[in-house]
């Protein structure tokens, strides 16, 4: 299958989104209102970088990855978000082939594990939310388009999702790497007393 690659100038804005958030920040998001989230959003495959050769063809590619993995894969998204409303972003991980299998006479990924991933969704207003995700788990369908499925944690953002908190899961369940998929997510979203959706 083709995979499309493409550079986006989002991926500095996309690095600083996960700089620290304090302690103190946490305790104050702990005690404000909670949301039940949900999104459904088209996910398609922005850069795919390969380990190199060697080594086991793996890699934790300049330390990005806690473990040495096969591939550092991103993807922009965008789609609709209850309470945030119109989203774009990014999400980026590390991916790790299980197991292979024989289709259509080439060897193709059928049980994947990814892990160490990072998103972020920006909304109309320009306020930015950011998580992390992992415990990911993806395989191949029948049609060869894949499944997955991981869980996620929101760690804060910009403007009213500053002091954000909270998580669930997110799968889908047909992602082609040459034409994309839907992603739906559902979980909670805590947000400090003061912000106001």
């Amino acid at each position: 299958m083709p995979i499309r690659l493409c550079s986006v100038m989002v991926l500095v804005s996309f690095v600083s989104l996960f700089a620290p958030t304090s302690a103190a920040s946490q305790q104050a998001a702990s005690a404000g209102t909670q949301d039940t989230f949900r999104a459904e959003v088209s996910l398609t495959v922005g850069q795919m970088t390969m380990a190199p050769e060697g080594a086991g063809r793996r890699s934790t590619f300049q330390g990005r990855c806690t473990r040495p993995a096969d591939w550092l894969i991103s993807f922009p998204l965008e789609g609709e978000a209850a309470p945030l409303g119109h989203v774009t972003g990014w999400a980026e991980h590390c991916s790790t082939v299980v197991r292979w299998k024989t289709a259509g006479g080439q060897q193709v990924p059928d049980s994947l594990h990814y892990e160490d991933g990072r998103f972020f969704y920006a909304t109309a207003a320009g306020d930015t939310l950011r998580g992390v995700y992992g415990n990911g788990r993806s395989g191949l369908n029948a049609d060869q388009t894949l499944w997955f499925r991981d869980d996620y944690a929101f760690l804060g953002g910009t403007g009213r999702f500053e002091l954000s908190t909270g998580g669930g899961s997110e799968s889908c369940t047909a992602f082609a790497l040459d034409r994309g998929g839907v992603m739906r997510a559902e979980g909670t979203l805590r947000l400090r007393r003061s912000t106001t959706l």
